[in-house]
């Protein structure tokens, strides 16, 4: 696995941690952008990150985030990425929802797909980096490897350099809730500027672990190491002191 800026935290310190290394990406883009785009992963673990980051000083009007991924179900359900980041983001009142870009979940499948993937390629265009992507993305990772709703093993649609040039897609989990997805490409992804992984808990470490030992770097079983090998990335990690050698 190419080299990963690993930062190692405590129980305690691990959501401010991730939250300045998040703030420090995005504020650094802003030296360099008139803009910053930045995609964000949903779950249990970033949530405190988001809410600490919605609370602190930044050029706020100069960020648009959007979603990386989605269950395709209504905003309104708990388990909404959706509404877990809108609220989190705005919960200090320095960041509008207007700012914050999501797949319409209300639509039809494939017309949900199609308007995320055309808000997107807008935003990306006009305000994204240099090769059409984010300047930050935020990332987590599964019991089973996988990053984003890019579930292990990837087809060979999914894979980068394929003849599909989608920048969203339906995928598919039978492992997880919520059998339909909608998920940003892992091209996309590894065009992104700078990736974050947020990494907590004991099975975190196991499968970053086994990642990281895994030879022959086979992205169909472990996508991340794509991410990783595309260099500036960085993994804030949380875990158990036994199994905190990376």
């Amino acid at each position: 696995m190419e080299s990963v800026n690993v930062v190692q935290t405590s129980e305690q310190s691990f959501s401010p941690v991730a939250g300045d290394t998040l703030l420090a990406l995005i504020h650094t883009s802003l030296s360099k952008h008139a803009h910053c785009v930045v995609g964000l992963s949903g779950g249990g673990t970033p949530k405190p990150i988001y809410e600490w980051l919605g609370a602190q000083s930044a050029d706020w009007n100069k960020v648009t985030f959007f979603l990386i991924d989605e269950r395709y179900i209504p905003a309104s359900e708990p388990t909404s990425n959706t509404k877990m980041i809108r609220e989190a983001l705005t919960a200090g009142g320095l960041i509008n929802e207007t700012q914050i870009l999501c797949p319409d979940t209300s639509l039809p499948l494939p017309e949900c797909i199609a308007t995320y993937q055309t808000l997107l390629a807008n935003l990306f265009a006009k305000q994204g980096n240099e090769r059409q992507s984010a300047h930050v993305m935020v990332l987590g990772m599964g019991g089973d490897g996988h990053i984003a709703s890019l579930f292990p093993e990837l087809t060979a649609d999914l894979l980068p350099g394929g003849a599909a040039k989608e920048t969203i897609f339906h995928t598919l989990t039978n492992k997880f809730d919520v059998r339909d997805r909608i998920s940003i490409s892992l091209e996309q992804i590894g065009a992104a500027s700078n990736k974050v992984f947020f990494l907590k808990g004991s099975e975190k470490a196991s499968v970053w672990k086994e990642m990281s030992q895994a030879s022959g770097g086979d992205i169909t079983r472990w996508p991340a190491l794509y991410v990783t090998q595309s260099g500036n990335t960085v993994a804030v990690c949380c875990f158990p002191s036994q199994q905190s050698t990376l």
